[in-house]
Parts: C-alpha cells; structure tokens; sequence
C-alpha cells in the first residue's frame, strides 16, 4: 500500500522526460506563496506530501472529485513546486534559492478515498473524515486523524504524539513510535490487536476490544504510552 517516497532534485526532473509544472514563470523553480492551485478529476490518483516543519491537513474536497491545493509559507519557505506524472502527484516547498529544505504549509481537499503520503519533520499531520489509505512519517510532530471512515492507515514517527479516531471500521492500522504517546479510538468489535510496549503503560479495554479474526492493528512504542478504546 505503501506510496514510492523518491524526490528527485529539480535538476534532474528536468532530464527525466516531463519538467515540473509550475503555477508561475518567475525566476524561482516555484510559485509564489501564498498559492491555491486545482487539480481537474482523473488528474490525480494519489499524492506525496513532504515538508520539514510545516502542517500537512488533508480532507475530502476538491471541484466535482478533483484535488485543491492551498499552500501557506511557514518557516523560511518563499516558494513551492510540484510534479505531475503518471497520476501521481508530488508537492514540496523550496528555500528563497529555489533548493529544497524550508517548509510551508499544506491544506489538501481530495476525494476521500485517495491514496497519500504524507512526510513532516515536526509540523503537525492531520487528516479528518478520510476513507483513503494513508502513509504518514512524521518525525516529532502531532499526528491527528479525526472521524476517519475506513482503509488502511500506516503513521511512524520518533516521538510523534499519535490520536487517532476511526468511526468506522478501519481494514488495517499500523502505528509506530519511540517515546511518543498513541491514543487509538476504534469501533468495538474483534480485531488482531498485536501491541508491543516494552513494559511502559498500555491501557486496552478487553470489554469492547476482542482478540480475534479481525482487523489487524498493529502498535509498537518504545517507551511511550499506549491506549486503545473500543467505542460505540
């Protein structure tokens, strides 16, 4: 499920058949910041996002099930670019030298079942009403996924704090940190719950979470604190 995560510098996208699409022709490699760019439906089937310090929020939206980029500058980011090809859609900020390394803001409106990846250092990541799966890295950041309906959901992170709200069914979960603390809200119901803690605090209620032929949730924290809630 997992998206290819490559960027290739801007130099070489050039030599690779298809240059970057940009939203202006200034002197930079990117568009000017603030930049709200819309993506016509059948464009875009599945996206990379990465950042170093800025927010990535993605949500259904878009124009009649296209995708809608709203990119802020955060950090030291005067500009941004993105890349275009074979449907896949990569976007990152760039430096007021038109190399990459700063970062900026992301505000993503896409169908809800799209597939993403979505990379930040210590911005905060969070996804809401989403049915899509989802591949989240996420070094010391916040990660907040909010009344998501279903799919696949994968989030790693170093000390990345992880709360995460399914209404629905997810079909897998994976969640990994070293010293971060996760909070999981699941429907009750049976699941393949394999939690590895290393002896710190991990709270899963056994009256609403069955061991069983489910979905598999997977947890692994180092020495962070872990809760699973099964809710109505």
């Amino acid at each position: 499920m997992k998206l290819s995560t490559t960027l290739l510098p801007l130099a070489l996208i050039a030599c690779n058949g298809e240059p970057p699409i940009n939203i202006d022709t200034g002197p930079e490699d990117g568009g000017v910041l603030p930049a709200t760019v819309d993506f016509d439906s059948g464009k875009v089937a599945s996206m990379v996002v990465e950042t170093v310090n800025g927010s990535i929020d993605l949500q259904p939206g878009g124009e009649a099930g296209g995708v809608r980029v709203d990119v802020v500058r955060q950090d030291q980011a005067e500009s941004w670019d993105y890349f275009l090809q074979d449907q896949v859609l990569q976007m990152w900020p760039l430096c007021e030298n038109g190399v990459l390394g700063c970062s900026s803001g992301f505000a993503i409106g896409a169908p809800a079942t799209m597939e993403a990846y979505l990379s930040t250092v210590s911005g905060e990541t969070k996804i809401s009403d989403y049915n899509g799966n989802v591949t989240i890295e996420n070094t010391q950041g916040l990660v907040t996924g909010l009344r998501l309906k279903g799919g696949n959901l994968v989030a790693t992170g170093n000390s990345a704090t992880m709360n995460i709200e399914f209404l629905n069914e997810p079909e897998s979960v994976e969640l990994t940190t070293i010293d971060g603390t996760i909070n999981l809200e699941i429907p009750r119901g049976t699941y393949n719950l394999d939690v590895t803690t290393n002896g710190v605090r991990s709270l899963i209620d056994p009256t609403t979470l069955i061991q069983g032929d489910g979905p598999t949730i997977l947890i692994k924290s180092t020495s962070g604190d872990v809760t699973v809630t099964g809710v109505e």
